[in-house]
This record gives structure tokens, C-alpha cells and sequence, in this order.
């Protein structure tokens, strides 16, 4: 009996609770709803712009001929390094296109291929890159004449994201050999003559094809 009491004694005391409740909603008596806390997000990183094409603004080949020339003459560990190091720069990484160009060469039974940073827009070419035009000019963004890194494209076409230079060094340094050519700085006089033998050896690109490979020895 004393079971059964308390029992009714809870069930009393439930019905008691809700019509308290009840009550207190009738008469705005509710309480009072906490405010949200706001969400704190975690500070961001800036993301700093990397300019994937800035190597072909106002091309020179000389000062690429001068960084391959210091490059060759480190060690290979402390070469990599420097190479890895100006990958990352978010302003000049993108010279590691053109000196992975000059610097490594397919290994054997294997082949080199371009950076993979859009359609090539070639000089000499009318319309988008074809089949034939990366063939013949197989270093593309560049071609190497008389030791001289002559650029030989005009810009790109993207659709997508472009191939990061750390990446493209890291396709080099798996699949690629160094190549079998030393580099030597070449004085203007000179670099001027060897431009000179590139127009007069592609007469079938035009006057200002030819005056866009001249600006490059400058």
C-alpha cells in the first residue's frame, strides 16, 4: 500500500508540473530563450595570388641563361633545393616552366612532357595549337637555339586550373634526366646575332613573330 502511495503521490506531482508549465506559457511567463552564441571561425590563411605566367612577361633569355649557369654550377642536392625554393615564390615560381625546360631532357625509351598550364597559343600559329605545332617545338614554352632559351609562344588558352611549377619540377625530377648541355652567359652583341640567325632561319613567321623573337636577346 505504502507502493502505491507514492505512486499517486508522483503522478500528482507530474500533473502539478504541467500545469504549471501550461500556465506560465498562457501568461508570457515562458522562459526566457538564451541567445545563440556566435560562431567563431578559425582565422584564414591569406591566399597570396600565384601568377602562373609571369615567366613570359617581357621575356629576356638572359637572365634565364644566368640562373641555369648558377644552377649547373651547385651540387645536384643543393641545385634541387634551389629549384624547390623558387617554386614556392608566388612572383617567380613560374620561371621553374623554362629552366626545367633547359635543364632536364627525356631518360631513355621515355619522353619529356610540356607543363601542363593550357593550349600553347604558338608564334607563326593562326589558330589554336595542333598536333604539329607541339611537334615542332617540343620544349615548348621554349626552344632551345644555339644555347639560347628562345620563348616560342604568345600565351594560353585554360580551362581549369593550371599545373602548380612544385608540381611540374617534381614530374622533372621522377621521370626526367638532367641534360647533357652546359650554359654560359651570352654578351648582348652576341645574343642579338643569335636572334638574328633565328629570324633569318623562319622566314615563314612574321614580321612581328620576328621582332617578338628580337625583343628576347635585348
Amino acid at each position: 500500500m505504502r507502493y502505491a502511495s507514492n505512486r499517486r503521490g508522483q503522478r500528482a506531482a507530474r500533473r502539478n508540473a504541467v500545469a504549471v508549465s501550461i500556465t506560465a506559457l498562457l501568461h508570457g511567463c515562458a522562459p526566457t530563450p538564451q541567445p545563440a552564441q556566435p560562431v567563431v571561425e578559425a582565422p584564414r590563411e591569406p591566399v597570396e595570388y600565384f601568377d602562373t605566367y609571369a615567366f613570359a612577361g617581357s621575356y629576356r633569355f638572359e637572365p634565364f641563361l644566368e640562373q641555369a649557369v648558377a644552377l649547373q654550377g651547385m651540387s645536384e642536392l643543393a641545385r634541387i633545393a634551389r629549384l624547390k625554393v623558387l617554386a614556392a615564390d608566388p612572383r617567380h615560381g613560374s620561371d621553374v616552366f623554362v629552366l626545367c625546360r633547359m635543364l632536364f631532357d627525356a631518360k631513355p625509351v621515355s619522353t619529356f612532357r610540356r607543363p601542363l598550364i593550357g593550349g600553347a597559343m604558338f608564334i607563326g600559329a593562326r589558330s589554336f595549337a595542333t598536333e604539329d605545332d607541339y611537334a615542332r617545338w617540343p620544349l615548348e614554352p621554349i626552344t632551345l637555339y644555339r644555347g639560347a632559351p628562345f620563348l616560342i609562344v604568345q600565351g594560353y588558352v585554360l580551362a581549369g586550373l593550371p599545373e602548380h611549377p612544385a608540381e611540374y619540377l617534381e614530374y622533372c625530377l621522377d621521370s626526367c634526366r638532367w641534360r647533357d648541355m652546359t650554359y654560359a652567359v651570352i654578351n648582348k652583341s652576341e645574343r642579338m646575332e643569335i636572334a638574328e640567325r633565328f629570324v633569318a632561319e623562319h622566314p615563314e613567321l612574321s614580321e612581328q613573330d620576328h621582332d617578338f623573337v628580337r625583343q628576347q636577346a635585348e
